[in-house]
């Protein structure tokens, strides 16, 4: 991110098809919050997942935020980890379902 919103395109280590789920940090807080509420008011207990359930291309990412900072060149993507773990994303639905949580903020707002 930093890199596009200092003009550059940015730099991909891996190549750039992994897939991540990214969360918010308020959402996260907020996550947290509720979880430490119920615990103390209705001896709720974990395991919890908090998470958008949506994985995103880590190269889909990048093309993003390109767009977003209105720039128009491709991301570098360097292919140098490996191995890497291709798809990682939470299952949050037990957090909605027992505290009533969900993330708010999308990924591109």
């Amino acid at each position: 991110m930093t890199a596009a919103l200092l003009g550059r395109p940015p730099v991909i280590r891996s190549n750039g098809e992994q897939k991540r789920d990214f969360l918010f940090i308020d959402d996260a807080v907020r996550a947290y919050e509720m979880l430490a509420e119920a615990i103390m008011e209705k001896g709720v207990r974990g395991p919890f997942n908090f998470g958008t359930g949506r994985p995103t291309r880590i190269g889909d990412l990048a093309d993003m935020v390109i767009r977003l900072t209105g720039h128009d060149f491709k991301p570098v993507v360097l292919n140098e980890v490996i191995p890497e773990i291709e798809v990682l994303y939470l299952d949050s639905s037990k957090a909605k379902a027992i505290l009533n949580w969900a993330p708010r903020v999308t990924l591109e707002d």
